[in-house]
């Protein structure tokens, strides 16, 4: 399993982001507002590294599940080339469905909440706030 092209831009993103870190650190220093709190930063950036390496597992499991469940769930509808074009406007409409369900649910259940806190939790916004 490779990197996909999102993988190769983050790469190659993490250089900028850290340099742009680094001046707003640098422009706030200067100004003296104090809204870059070193626990704060290295809160966000460990937070964002967590996610980043939780998602292996959820790349995992769905490597299984389309490697030996999907073939056996495909919709009948769905293997007919004349209706193939349709699955993926229908997957990007139910999973952005589906996101903002998860998301309104980790806002309103406790349980989820519990998890979902972490990104509401700082009382400054900068660019690591950003990236969690």
């Amino acid at each position: 399993m490779g990197l996909t092209m999102g993988d190769v831009i983050l790469l190659a993103a993490i250089p900028l982001f850290l340099l742009l870190i680094c001046i707003e650190y640098w422009f706030d220093r200067r100004r003296g507002t104090g809204y870059y709190r070193l626990n704060d930063v290295f809160s966000s950036l460990s937070v964002g590294i967590v996610i980043r390496s939780s998602k292996l597992v959820v790349f995992g499991l769905g490597a299984y599940v389309m490697q030996h469940l999907l073939p056996n769930l495909a919709l009948p509808l769905f293997t007919e080339a004349q209706y193939q074009w349709l699955a993926w406007p229908l997957a990007f409409v139910v999973y952005d469905f589906l996101y903002y369900w998860a998301h309104r649910m980790a806002h309103q259940i406790n349980f989820f909440w519990a998890a979902h806190s972490v990104h509401h939790q700082s009382e400054d916004y900068n660019l690591t706030k950003a990236l969690r």
